[in-house]
């Protein structure tokens, strides 16, 4: 009796640790799921690094952040304002129209801001990177560099089609 307990609970534990391998590969589940940009918790940060950006452009793109995030939060908040203001145009005793035309403004106006405060500051980072940080970051994106063009490379095996 005492000998199937244990094997049962081997037969869980490896069949747990099998499963967990499947879905999340050699890597230890619970931790450190992606590294390189755009995979992980702080693809961010994975960036910065990879790029070398100095102390500068560092808090330039905390600045950015730090905005964009204050950006979001405040096209979030416009909905719930906008609903105090739907109910009380709907629920008066006469249609207004201006108030909801201008209810209706508020979030592409939110949405204009954000998108010219995205354009400005990504703008100001691309005046601060050097070319070298540039073409890591093309890099980094995964965009082909001009000289790394499968199309106009010499080997003989690439852009054969």
């Amino acid at each position: 009796m005492f000998l199937h307990v244990i094997l049962s609970m081997l037969v869980a534990v490896s069949l747990f640790r099998w499963v967990m391998w499947r879905r999340f590969g050699r890597r230890r589940f619970g931790r450190h799921f992606g590294h390189g940009f755009g995979g992980g918790r702080w693809p961010l940060l994975h960036a910065i690094r990879a790029l070398g950006l100095d102390a500068k452009q560092r808090t330039h793109i905390k600045e950015m952040m730090i905005e964009l995030r204050r950006l979001g939060t405040e096209m979030r908040f416009v909905r719930y304002d906008a609903r105090e203001d739907l109910a009380a145009a709907l629920g008066g005793e006469t249609f207004d129209r201006a108030r909801l035309e201008s209810l209706a403004q508020k979030p592409q106006d939110a949405f204009l801001r954000a998108r010219q405060a995205i354009l400005d500051h990504l703008e100001a980072l691309h005046a601060s990177l050097t070319d070298e940080q540039r073409a890591k970051l093309r890099d980094l994106l995964g965009v082909p560099t001009p000289a790394s063009d499968p199309a106009t490379d010499d080997h003989p095996y690439r852009g054969a089609v």
